[in-house]
């Protein structure tokens, strides 16, 4: 994750070390470096998909945007 943070895609210029950088850090592992488990019946690429939409990895953004905004003192808009 630190390493994401210093070198995800896109993280250049004067975004370096922002909460925006972090997230972007949190979203590139949720939806491209974080393992999944195919099940039966589905490919990996189906598997990482459900993850990204609305499984686990949809929730460790949901939690990494919670606590980054937590962390920054911003108070996001009620879903």
């Amino acid at each position: 994750m630190i390493e994401l943070f210093y070198s995800g895609s896109g993280i250049e210029g004067q975004i370096q070390g922002t909460a925006w950088v972090a997230l972007q850090a949190f979203s590139e592992y949720a939806d491209h470096h974080k393992g999944i488990r195919a099940t039966k019946g589905k490919s990996a690429d189906a598997a990482r998909l459900e993850s990204i939409w609305p499984g686990s990895a949809s929730i460790l953004k949901r939690q990494a945007l919670a606590a980054i905004a937590d962390q920054a003192q911003v108070q996001l808009a009620a879903a």
